[in-house]
């Protein structure tokens, strides 16, 4: 919900909704503006789940090689992981693959395969009686760089962990001006961070509403408003619907 107001403090109000993280709505008959007064439009209200996953097609796969062996893929379904989570996972696929690595490592997984993070360090450690690859984002996810990693070495990750792919949320429409990030004019109405695990509901509510300006440029109405969530390097946030 946003709300559109101008000098003479005539406002409007306004609720966009949709299953997609680009919200558009048009306006007939369209909002007529003086283009000799000042106007601002402002976010409300924001609400949503937080259902953003951490593993999609792009990035959840893992490819193993074992002595003499064809390589193997595991694809980790989309979802929500934790490192713990992905590990679990992945031990569980390699032991389903035949009946001699069920056979061999059965009772001893970890030391068949193991990624688990250091809370200290806030890197990745990694170990297995395999070759791995790992997907390209999958590997800058666990702070590794994209390469194989030989069979029977311990590997910590070259970069702190990045499981949570999105913390910052960016509401951005192409009607105000006035936002900058360094010195790049954005279109950012308003931002917040996630703050609520995933599957909870996501809301934002402003204390204090700040109206971004909204200059005319000549125009003599408005006939459309489109929102587009963004994170924080100006992607489209895939909130599943």
């Amino acid at each position: 919900m946003f709300s559109f107001i101008n000098s003479s403090v005539m406002s409007n109000t306004f609720t966009l909704t949709g299953y997609t993280s680009k919200l558009s709505a048009n306006f007939y008959p369209p909002i007529e503006l003086n283009i000799s007064a000042e106007y601002g439009l402002g976010l409300i209200d924001f609400y949503s789940y937080n259902t953003i996953y951490n593993i999609d097609y792009q990035h959840n796969k893992i490819t193993l090689t074992h002595e003499g062996d064809e390589s193997n893929v595991v694809t980790l379904p989309e979802g929500v992981y934790e490192i713990e989570d992905i590990n679990k996972y992945i031990q569980h696929e390699i032991i389903s693959m035949n009946d001699t690595y069920k056979e061999r490592y059965e009772n001893k997984v970890d030391e068949m395969f193991s990624v688990k993070a250091n809370t200290n360090s806030l890197k990745c450690e990694l170990h297995s009686v395999f070759d791995i690859a790992l997907s390209n984002s999958m590997a800058t996810m666990l702070g590794f760089k994209n390469k194989i990693f030989p069979r029977n070495k311990i590997y910590t990750s070259n970069s702190p962990v990045s499981i949570i792919p999105i913390r910052i949320i960016r509401v951005d429409c192409g009607l105000i001006s006035g936002a900058y990030c360094n010195d790049n004019e954005m279109r950012t109405l308003y931002e917040f961070d996630i703050d609520v695990e995933p599957g909870f509901k996501l809301t934002n509510e402003p204390q204090n509403v700040i109206y971004m300006s909204v200059k005319s440029r000549g125009r003599q109405f408005i006939d459309n408003v489109t929102l587009i969530i963004l994170d924080a390097v100006g992607n489209l946030v895939n909130f599943r619907g």
